[in-house]
């Protein structure tokens, strides 16, 4: 009898944590789906090779990317600019709906390219970012304004941490919406208040 009460114990709680479990994973894929573009998102030829030197004067502040139905913020700031360090580039990912911050990160710039590792705040989840910048004239498609005028326009690549080069990458143009370097640029750029 107490072999018994023992077993359907153990499987009463194996049943919960695994139900918990799934239960959790699927909070985190309902949150990763807002963090990346879908696979679906149109791929554009960018001119790699016609990269311009990165914009560290007017980068600091809050930047829109929408591509299809997939809308976020990011919040840029430079950091460890002191006693000679290399600067870096100091990122948080808002939710283009809910203004939630979706992920933190810190870029260094590479061959005139900003490459980050972003991790999900609440899965762990780990993925790429870079950001590209262009003269407008080197842009293979129209380039968008933002609230704030920027010296270069601007490309956010997107996709997950195993990929190698710019396959399996989403390319879409990022503007500049507001001077504010948190989630308060996010919440004014969907009120219209810069």
């Amino acid at each position: 009898m107490l072999k018994r009460l023992f077993v359907l114990t153990f499987a009463v709680a194996l049943g919960m944590s695994l139900f918990a479990r799934a239960a959790e994973n699927d909070n985190h894929n309902e949150e990763d789906e807002h963090i990346l573009p879908t696979a679906g998102d149109s791929w554009t030829p960018w001119p790699w090779t016609l990269a311009k030197p990165f914009p560290w004067a007017d980068i600091e502040g809050s930047w829109k990317v929408k591509s299809g139905d997939f809308i976020s913020y990011f919040s840029l700031r430079i950091a460890n600019t002191r006693y000679g360090r290399i600067p870096q580039l100091a990122i948080r990912q808002y939710d283009g709906v809910t203004c939630r911050m979706l992920s933190t990160g810190v870029g260094l710039e590479r061959n005139q390219k900003i490459y980050a590792q972003m991790t999900a705040t609440r899965s762990g989840r780990a993925y790429r970012v870079h950001f590209t910048a262009f003269d407008e004239k080197d842009s293979p498609l129209p380039p968008l304004q933002g609230n704030i005028p920027t010296e270069r326009m601007m490309v956010v690549s997107m996709g997950p941490l195993d990929n190698r080069g710019d396959e399996g990458m989403s390319h879409m143009q990022i503007v500049k919406v507001s001077e504010l370097m948190s989630q308060e640029g996010c919440l004014r750029d969907q009120t219209g208040n810069n």
